[in-house]
């Protein structure tokens, strides 16, 4: 169950859980003071929800620079908006990840969300499907190679 917090979640707790792996591929410039378009393999490894700047996706790189450690060692805070910016798509297991534009939001109190992979055949007919049962709403998660691009649209 996810921790308690004094203001709402912006993003699916459960959701964001299912990121940790997610391989990255994070510049030099990203970090504050460096320069430079060097690129640095990372990995989703864990989710603080109790960051209040809502860099809730923490990182490692693969890479042993001391040059980029920090008090917590090779683990950087970063937001949902740089984590889908820097996702690494040519990396083999890039597919595995559900990664909208936009994060899915948090469920409303007292709503219950279940997340379940597309092959589940009673719930799926089409793309994406949304269903409610047992008071539960139920969101399938498609391939990244099911989806299309709805062109001349700020959201798609």
């Amino acid at each position: 169950m996810p921790p308690v917090h004094s203001t709402p979640l912006q993003i699916d707790p459960q959701w964001a859980q299912t990121l940790v792996g997610l391989p990255m591929s994070v510049p030099e410039h990203w970090w504050d003071g460096c320069k430079g378009n060097t690129l640095f393999k990372c990995r989703i490894v864990g989710v603080n929800f109790r960051d209040t700047s809502e860099r809730y996706f923490v990182f490692e790189c693969e890479d042993d620079d001391d040059d980029y450690s920090n008090d917590e060692g090779q683990r950087f805070p970063m937001r949902y908006d740089a984590v889908y910016h820097y996702a690494d798509s040519d990396h083999a297991n890039y597919s595995k990840f559900n990664l909208p534009v936009i994060p899915p939001a948090a469920p409303l109190p007292n709503e219950t969300v279940r997340i379940r992979s597309r092959q589940n055949k009673n719930i799926v007919s089409g793309s994406v499907s949304e269903a409610v049962v047992d008071d539960a709403t139920i969101y399938t998660m498609t391939k990244p190679k099911d989806w299309y691009i709805v062109k001349g649209k700020q959201r798609g």
